[in-house]
């Protein structure tokens, strides 16, 4: 009886425990600790929302350069691929667009048929239109419109980057060299 008994004791003090481990975890203190190497100032005196001169290597006065990041940004084909996306991404969005308007269809037919036994022709002429619109009662039309226009925004975006890159690889190339 006394190794039942034990076996019961123990059970409520091993869940204590696990409690207590538990909630131990939660009482360890942290020192602040600032990670960055350089002290950053308490506050900005831009706002950040100038934009940056596209042709920032003009700066360097280097023809040469120049004209190394022109023609790298004119003949190199992925970024031809990627200036094609902006053609793909303006198409979507304005098929995106379309059901915002409404749709106007026509349709035409012309027929004739002839009976051999009376020597008679008969014409038969048809002529058909129809309109149709949807009503964006909840905005869901508007709202994929909009989600294509911002596909559109980050493809341009895309490009940019892409040229940036470019461009920034192209001059520091021809730093190292120069």
């Amino acid at each position: 009886k006394q190794g039942s008994l034990s076996v019961h004791c123990s059970r409520p003090v091993t869940i204590v425990l696990l409690i207590l481990l538990m909630f131990q975890g939660g009482c360890i203190a942290v020192k602040d600790r600032s990670i960055s190497p350089v002290e950053l100032p308490a506050s900005f005196s831009t706002t950040g929302t100038d934009r940056w001169d596209n042709n920032w290597w003009e700066a360097f006065d280097d023809s040469r350069l120049n004209g190394y990041i022109e023609k790298a940004l004119s003949n190199n084909f992925s970024l031809l691929a990627t200036r094609e996306r902006i053609y793909q991404a303006r198409a979507l969005a304005r098929q995106a667009g379309a059901p915002l308007v409404p749709s106007l269809d026509g349709d035409g037919s012309a027929s004739t048929s002839r009976n051999y036994q009376s020597d008679n022709s008969t014409d038969s002429f048809s002529l058909g239109i129809s309109a149709s619109y949807e009503v964006d009662l909840w905005g869901r039309l508007r709202n994929i419109q909009e989600a294509a226009l911002l596909e559109l925004e980050a493809t341009m975006a895309d490009i940019a980057t892409a040229e940036l890159s470019l461009a920034a690889e192209v001059a520091l190339t021809w730093l190292s060299i120069v």
